[in-house]
């Protein structure tokens, strides 16, 4: 939480235009970023990645809450 907040308010000082969070753990796939920023260009407000998307196909609609 804290490393976050400190993350956001220094991209808020730098006037960022974009800002995304990754875990530093190599679980989530950097090579994705530019997909990321291209939907943020493209006009998106909220980007959300999911590493589960895959494993969502076929799964009944109360599992994926």
């Amino acid at each position: 939480g804290a490393a976050l907040g400190t993350g956001f308010r220094a991209a808020q000082n730098h006037d960022a235009d974009i800002v995304l969070t990754l875990d530093a753990d190599g679980q989530h796939d950097v090579e994705k970023i530019p997909l990321f920023i291209l939907a943020i260009q493209n006009g998106a407000d909220v980007v959300i990645g999911s590493r589960m998307l895959d494993h969502l196909k076929g799964m009944p609609f109360h599992r994926k809450l």
